[in-house]
């Protein structure tokens, strides 16, 4: 049995904000940005639900679903496809900062300017969903 995390959060964020001209991909950065906010709103409504009832598959599955695009826009960044009108910011509220004082929706977030944090945080979002949905088995 592994340590049962608190999931992160994640604030409002759209891609097209800080991007220049995305008509190309104009979509792409749409479905993008709507994959993220599915990803924010389901660990959002994780912290409404009793422990016993979580259902860490559907976390797992939006995650796998957003992640994709999010590396696609990255992609699309590094190669000079999509150009930058202003540094991608996302802040979270971080699962292992501080949890004993700040719990919950009291735990700060940090914020970043830069598309590398938010497939961080992300990406271990992915992990610590995938090590608690193993402790259901």
């Amino acid at each position: 049995m592994s340590y049962t995390y608190s999931l992160p959060t994640t604030g409002a964020m759209s891609f097209v904000d800080f991007l220049k001209d995305v008509n190309p991909y104009s979509s792409e950065i749409s479905d993008a940005t709507a994959q993220r906010g599915r990803v924010r709103t389901v660990l959002k409504g994780l912290k409404k639900e009793a422990q016993e009832v979580r259902d860490y598959r559907h976390i797992v599955n939006t995650v796998e679903d957003y992640l994709p695009y999010l590396v696609s826009v990255i992609n699309c960044l590094d190669s000079g496809e999509l150009k930058l009108k202003k540094n991608i910011e996302t802040s979270w509220r971080s699962t292992l900062s501080d949890h004993i004082i700040h719990t919950g929706s009291n735990a700060p977030r940090i914020t970043c300017p830069d598309i590398y944090y938010e497939l961080l945080f992300v990406l271990m979002t992915y992990g610590y969903a995938c090590s608690m949905q193993s402790n259901d088995i």
